[in-house]
């Protein structure tokens, strides 16, 4: 039996799950923001080891059942629908998220990925110095709170603002996507503003256009997206028309790709290039938990099918072979 950790609105889970079904695999599906509503689990502990329970809205199994587990949202509880005082349900949330983490965190099965491998390399600033050990090229970056650093940078090339983390602002259920974009001297040299939150800035790629690599264990699936955007910046933004295309994978690209998920402990990886205008691929992020549904229905790639038998697979190899 698989279980999947993540989310009741996360359509990428959903997919999946027409393809384990279509496959005839048992699965779970635990929606951690329903923890204590429908989705529960028991547990106990003795000198034999550990032993419990999982209860979903798709039914009831052992601990011992489990055999693999998808890890795809952040094992955090949302208890804001409970009737509990602030503090309280601060108190709560903390309390369900490291039991949580410390119960399911320790099933000793497979794991595509590690929860805790993903909490640790889904920052940015980790992975480009890795990146670049592992040989892949990466953007000059300064991160600063300091005004005249950030627009000294600035002044020596072309540049842009990324967000460190994940790029969301917002409060309660209104939410803003914060997305890449150019910025001016003029914003730079607001000391004020500098000192309000670190700035990330990077160097502005020539580039014609973008690369998703998705690494599912030894397998490499690329797709090439030429963005309708005047400024060529962030594919991402809304209503933005993308054409895909298969794109071959460099030996050099799959070699280092190899190394760094190797390197990471992982086993899936959603890989970010720009594609520069002399065809260099440049590294910009991984995500260890990133969407792939939208890459399999634009272009075919058999994504959940690779996933599901990576995580019924006992072969620990980290061998790869691109598509």
């Amino acid at each position: 039996m698989i279980l999947l950790l993540t989310r009741r609105d996360d359509l990428t889970a959903d997919y999946l799950i027409l393809r384990l079904r279509e496959r005839g695999i048992e699965y779970l599906r635990f929606d951690v923001d329903h923890y204590l509503k429908d989705t529960t689990l028991t547990a106990t502990w003795s000198s034999i080891g550990m032993e419990g329970e999982v209860r979903t809205p798709q039914g009831t199994a052992p601990i011992a059942a489990i055999k693999a587990v998808f890890y795809r949202r952040a094992m955090t509880p949302d208890f804001r629908e409970l009737d509990m005082s602030e503090g309280d349900r601060w108190f709560a949330e903390r309390e369900a998220r490291h039991y949580l983490e410390g119960t399911l965190g320790a099933l000793p099965v497979r794991w595509v990925n590690p929860w805790s491998l993903v909490h640790k390399w889904e920052r940015k600033l980790l992975q480009l110095p890795l990146a670049s050990q592992c040989g892949l090229q990466i953007p000059e970056t300064i991160v600063a709170s300091d005004s005249a650093r950030l627009l000294e940078f600035s002044r020596s090339q072309s540049i842009v603002v990324k967000a460190i983390a994940q790029g969301f602002v917002g409060a309660d259920k209104e939410v803003e996507s914060v997305y890449t974009h150019a910025i001016s001297d003029g914003r730079l040299g607001d000391e004020f503003s500098a000192r309000l939150c670190p700035t990330l800035l990077q160097q502005r790629i020539a580039k014609v256009a973008d690369i998703r690599l998705t690494v599912v264990g030894k397998h490499q699936f690329a797709a090439r997206l030429d963005a309708d955007l005047p400024d060529r910046l962030d594919w991402r933004r809304p209503h933005t028309d993308i054409r895909y295309s298969t794109i071959s994978v460099p030996a050099s690209i799959a070699t280092a790709v190899a190394k760094m998920l190797e390197t990471m402990g992982l086993l899936y990886g959603a890989f970010d290039f720009a594609l520069s205008e002399d065809g260099t691929w440049i590294f910009l992020e991984v995500n260890p938990t990133g969407e792939f549904a939208w890459i399999e229905n634009e272009l075919g790639f058999p994504l959940r099918d690779s996933l599901i038998d990576e995580l019924l697979s006992l072969d620990k190899s980290n061998d790869f072979e691109p598509a």
